[in-house]
Order: structure tokens, then C-alpha cells, then sequence
């Protein structure tokens, strides 16, 4: 049995591939209205078309860049300016890099995008979680995120 989630609006991070993608498309077939964080705006107009023919609706792609600090600070931002419900906020984006590599913000890109990017944009969105209760915020994580943040600390 499918959950109904018609007259739901999903935020996702992370949905233009993999799981992020495959959670897109089975929310939307549950009724919800997708909204997601990409970084490439060439992916997002991929999966917008994909969700488009699957469902015969719309979705709307905000495109940011999580491991910048600023640019969720922008995503959020251009989410809340749509006014709309947030009854699911699915952090799903994450990287993994075999090298240590730095943000703009001067973080550990890993820790950045699968850590506090979550954090950051689920702070940012809390209030409207709240007014648009019940909601939920599901974080996605794995094992592999973990062991490169580990490895690129380890000189430290």
C-alpha cells in the first residue's frame, strides 16, 4: 500500500540522481508536489522532465550549490518566497571525495555538503516545518560519507 500524499509539498536535496532521484519519482507517484535542491541546472531540468512524464506533473528545481554555506543560506531563502506548505524535508545530497578538499566557505567539502548543509537548511526551514505540521525531515546518510570525512581529518 502507497501512502497518499496529495496535497503534500516535498523538499529534496540530492534528487537528480541515485536514491534522491528514485525518492522523487516515488513521492511524486504518491501524489506530493516535488520541490528540489540541484547543483547542475542541466540535471534539474532532466529530472523535471522525468517527473514530468511519470506523473503528468510539475515540480520546481532551485539550484545551490550545498557545500557553499551561502547558497543554502539562498536556497532556503527562495523556498520560503514560494509561501507554500513544507510537509517533507529529505536531505538526501551527499558526496564523497577521495582527497581532502576545501569550500568556499573554507570547510572540509565532505563534512559541508553531508553534514552541515542538513543541519543548516533544516535551522533555516524549521518554523515553516512547524507551521506546516505534521511534517517530517528525513536525513539520508551512509557508511561511505562517513569513512572520507574520517580519512581527509586524519592529518589533522
Amino acid at each position: 500500500m502507497k501512502e497518499n500524499l496529495q496535497g503534500k509539498v516535498c523538499l529534496i536535496t540530492g534528487a537528480t540522481n541515485g536514491i534522491g532521484e528514485e525518492a522523487a519519482k516515488q513521492i511524486a507517484l504518491m501524489g506530493a508536489e516535488i520541490i528540489f535542491i540541484a547543483r547542475s541546472p542541466s540535471k534539474a531540468e532532466e529530472l523535471k522532465q522525468s517527473l514530468k512524464s511519470l506523473t503528468g506533473r510539475e515540480s520546481t528545481s532551485i539550484i545551490a550549490d550545498l557545500s557553499s554555506q551561502e547558497e543554502v543560506k539562498r536556497a532556503a531563502s527562495e523556498f520560503l518566497s514560494m509561501d507554500i506548505p513544507l510537509n517533507i524535508l529529505l536531505n538526501n545530497a551527499g558526496i564523497m571525495n577521495t582527497s581532502r578538499k576545501e569550500t568556499v566557505d573554507g570547510l572540509e567539502e565532505v563534512f559541508s555538503v553531508n553534514h552541515l548543509a542538513y543541519y543548516s537548511l533544516t535551522l533555516m526551514l524549521m518554523n515553516k516545518l512547524i507551521e506546516s505540521g505534521p511534517s517530517r525531515v528525513v536525513n539520508v546518510a551512509s557508511g561511505v560519507a562517513v569513512a572520507p570525512l574520517v580519512l581527509t581529518l586524519a592529518p589533522f
